[in-house]
C-alpha cells in the first residue's frame, strides 16, 4: 500500500498480486522499497501478517467502534496539549489528508508548516533532500 500511495507503482500492476498473496513483479526503485517494507514479514508464518492487514481497518473512518474511535479521540486530545516544538512538512498531494488538513493540524498544535506542492503522502519517497533542507533551516531557528 505504501508503494500505491508513493506513486511507485499502479494499482493494475499490483492489486492482483496482493490479491492473490503473492510477491509483486517490481523493478527498480519500486523493487527496493518493497523489500524494505515486507522485510519485517518475511518468513513468517501466515499468523504474521495479520498487523499489517488490520492496520486499514484501524482507522476510524468508516468504522468507529471498529477502529477504537474513543481511543483515538482520546489521544488526539492529549496530542493537542503537547507541549514540545514541532514542525510539519506536508505533501500538498496527499490524497488523504489536504493541505488544508494540514495546515489545521499544524495551527492546532502551534506548529510551523511547509508545504511541498508536488509532494503525496509518502513524500519522504521522493523529496527526501528536500525534506532534510526543510528540517535543518527549522533546527538553525
Amino acid at each position: 500500500m505504501p508503494l500505491l500511495a508513493g506513486r511507485m507503482v499502479r494499482s493494475r500492476d499490483v492489486v492482483p498480486a496482493i490479491k492473490a498473496r503473492v510477491e509483486p513483479e517490481l523493478e527498480g526503485e519500486a523493487a527496493l522499497r518493497y523489500a524494505g517494507f515486507s522485510a519485517p514479514f518475511r518468513g513468517l508464518p501466515e499468523e504474521g501478517f495479520n498487523g499489517a492487514r488490520w492496520f486499514p481497518l484501524s482507522i476510524p473512518v468508516g468504522n468507529y467502534d471498529s477502529g477504537n474511535g474513543a481511543g483515538q479521540a482520546l489521544h488526539y486530545r492529549v496530542l493537542l496539549g503537547w507541549d514540545k516544538a514541532a514542525h510539519f512538512i506536508w505533501g500538498a498531494q496527499d490524497e488523504g489528508f489536504d493541505e488544508d488538513w494540514g495546515r489545521t493540524w499544524a495551527g492546532q498544535l502551534n506548529a510551523p508548516i511547509d508545504v511541498l506542492a508536488d509532494a503525496g503522502h509518502f513524500l519522504q519517497f521522493t523529496h527526501g533532500p528536500e525534506i532534510v533542507e526543510h528540517i535543518l533551516r527549522r533546527a538553525k531557528n
